[in-house]
């Protein structure tokens, strides 16, 4: 006999609180939300970085490769 253990309270819930295994409230939209939000900014500022350091200073330092890096990852890993 197998058990799905997400399926069994650790407790009784208290008066008047019905368990909601199937759907249940979570919070997890907020992160998302600004993540989403700052996002497309973030991007933006990018480019101007990369435009100014190339065409008006014709240098590219690691530290813009590490940043593009960084936003590569950031967008890699916030996509569904």
């Amino acid at each position: 006999m197998s058990f799905d253990f997400s399926k069994i309270p650790s407790q009784a819930p208290p008066e008047g609180v019905t368990s909601n295994f199937e759907n249940p409230y979570s919070l997890a939209v907020l992160p998302r939300g600004f993540i989403y939000a700052t996002l497309p900014p973030m991007v933006v500022f990018l480019g101007l970085r990369f435009y100014t350091r190339i065409k008006i200073t014709r240098n590219v330092g690691i530290d813009d490769c590490e940043f593009a890096s960084v936003v590569r990852g950031l967008i890699q890993t916030n996509i569904d």
